[in-house]
């Protein structure tokens, strides 16, 4: 009897060393979609990109507020509480706790973050395809325009090629000016590579010629 207790208890053992694996712990909750295991099919990452696109919007908001304020279709003469943001645009007033400009700055460093998340991926997936190399053109393409319009309203940036951590983010220093334009010559001649040179399903995604 003790023999068989012992065959048993010893039967269990082995088969919660095998259970508590790595794998074990790293596993998903299955009603959840997470970073960890969103990327598995072509149609995932198609939709990774299309949320790279998302954050081009914002753009449209902060050019309007700019050229109307800094040109002569608004003028603000005195400040108040509410247009605070409004009027240091209207009088080249900018710092980084302007809620306009903290936008952009925000936005475009998620898009950046978006498009460093799918090519990431693209690294390590197994997915090999005519339409996965069109996802990565498509993505380099983006990240360079979050890259060129971040240095067009702010000068030297930080460039953040891949997906960092928030306290990671924090320790990476502003480029230089060659630093930023090699930067964009890099993404935009692989990306001239990959994209087709049209789009004729598909006309609001990005093509060759967008980065020629």
């Amino acid at each position: 009897m003790k023999k068989i207790l012992y065959i048993l208890s010893l039967g269990f053992l082995m088969a919660c060393a095998v259970s508590c694996s790595n794998d074990f712990f790293g596993q998903y909750p299955s009603n959840n979609v997470t970073e960890g295991n969103f990327y598995q099919t072509e149609a995932d990452f198609n939709q990774g990109v299309y949320a790279c696109y998302a954050k081009l919007k914002t753009e449209m908001g902060f050019y309007r507020s700019e050229l109307s304020y800094r040109a002569d279709e608004a003028d603000l003469e005195s400040m108040a509480v509410s247009t605070q943001d409004r009027y240091d645009l209207d009088h080249f007033q900018q710092n980084s706790s302007n809620p306009i400009l903290s936008a952009v700055w925000n936005a475009w460093y998620n898009g950046i973050y978006r498009c460093n998340d799918v090519l990431d991926h693209i690294k390590t997936t197994s997915l090999s395809s005519e339409k996965m190399d069109q996802y990565k053109g498509e993505c380099l393409f983006i990240r360079s325009w979050y890259n060129f319009m971040l240095y067009k309203v702010f000068g030297c940036v930080p460039i953040i090629s891949r997906v960092v951590s928030p306290v990671e983010a924090k320790g990476i220093a502003r480029c230089t000016d060659s630093e930023m334009l090699e930067c964009l010559e890099t993404d935009l001649k692989e990306a001239i590579r990959l994209l087709p040179a049209t789009r004729p399903a598909e006309k609001a995604r990005v093509s060759k010629i967008a980065a020629q």
